[in-house]
């Protein structure tokens, strides 16, 4: 995925577009591109996920911090009995559906004092609900980041506690309206 954004901010670097809004699948991958456009005069705006590169105008995201306190409200209201609380995300190197279901199958079998689970992403949340389908016998609450139809049915069937959620429809919004205002010359906040 990462190469497929590499080859489109390519062509829209060579195209000599105003702004580009960008949502990027890797952190490092795409700070060369980025940092070619900027040269170019580009305005740039990154959302949902950061880069390692100053060469952007503008960087949009859900406030992961807060998110995470308010999974951590929602765990302590939930909890049935005291224990670790197992926290599961991923690395760019791994972390499908696959690896964390067969990952948080172990730990829970290895360490049954755990008292319950937060995910940290879409597709660790999708993993952790497989498990807990497959699981016979004692629920522990779960409490998912981010959301799907999967999880959303998750939800119904008492699977999981509470689904937090980002906008990413506001994500976007923000996104091209401050590509918009950066290029009527407008300032905005480096981080919102």
């Amino acid at each position: 995925k990462p190469r497929a954004q590499q080859h489109l901010l390519e062509y829209y670097i060579e195209q000599k577009v105003d702004a580009i809004v960008l949502a990027p699948m890797d952190r490092k991958t795409l700070n060369p591109y980025l940092e070619k456009a900027s040269k170019a005069g580009i305005k740039i705006v990154i959302v949902d996920s950061p880069v390692t590169t100053d060469s952007i105008d503008c960087f949009i995201a859900t406030d992961n911090y807060k998110a995470g306190a308010m999974g951590a409200e929602l765990m302590v209201s939930k909890l049935n009995s005291a224990g670790p609380i197992l926290v599961v995300g991923h690395s760019p190197d791994n972390g499908s559906e696959r690896e964390t279901r067969i990952s948080t199958e172990e730990i829970l079998k290895n360490t049954p004092c755990i008292a319950g689970v937060f995910t940290t992403n879409e597709a660790t949340s999708d993993g952790v609900l497989h498990v807990m389908q497959d699981r016979n016998g004692t629920h522990i609450p779960f409490i998912a980041f981010d959301y799907n139809q999967k999880l959303l049915e998750g939800v119904r069937n008492k699977q999981i506690e509470a689904l937090i959620t980002q906008r990413p429809y506001a994500l976007g919004f923000f996104g091209v309206r401050s590509a918009i205002e950066l290029l009527n010359g407008k300032k905005v906040s480096k981080q919102m």
